[in-house]
């Protein structure tokens, strides 16, 4: 697996489908009126068992700190939620940050797909720049 750079960016660019590409943000935020209920069955990755993923993720919730993360300047507000995605065409190395914005900073937050489906809505997202990551021996 990679470790993340401390200089990690995020930018704003307009695509399509975000998904496809292989580093990707989303910005999601709390809708109070939205509930959609899914039936199904998640597959969890268990990101947090890989030994480089706290490393990582508190990488990231640091950079998140610093005024120059995003190429453009964003307003975040309490409940809102920052998907971060590693690796994404990677089976065995895709890896999914998650944080939750609340009394104007980040926290780590464990990542629900079912929750941010059904109760947020997309609000922006992005690829994630050069410089990412590094790989590790």
């Amino acid at each position: 697996m990679c470790v993340v750079s401390n200089k990690i960016k995020f930018c704003s660019c307009a695509t399509n489908n975000v998904q496809k590409l292989k580093h990707y943000w989303v910005w999601h935020r709390y809708n109070k009126d939205k509930y959609i209920m899914i039936v199904g069955e998640v597959f969890a990755k268990y990101d947090e068992f890989d030994p480089k993923y706290k490393n990582n993720q508190n990488t990231i919730l640091k950079r998140l700190t610093e005024t120059d993360t995003f190429d453009t300047e964003l307003e975040f507000k309490n409940n809102d939620v920052l998907e971060i995605v590693l690796n994404n065409n990677s089976e065995k190395e895709c890896r999914t940050y998650c944080f939750k914005f609340k009394n104007g900073v980040w926290k780590k937050k464990k990542y629900y797909p079912f929750e941010l489906e059904s109760e947020y809505d997309e609000k922006e997202n992005g690829k994630i720049n050069y410089p990412l990551i590094k790989q590790s021996p």
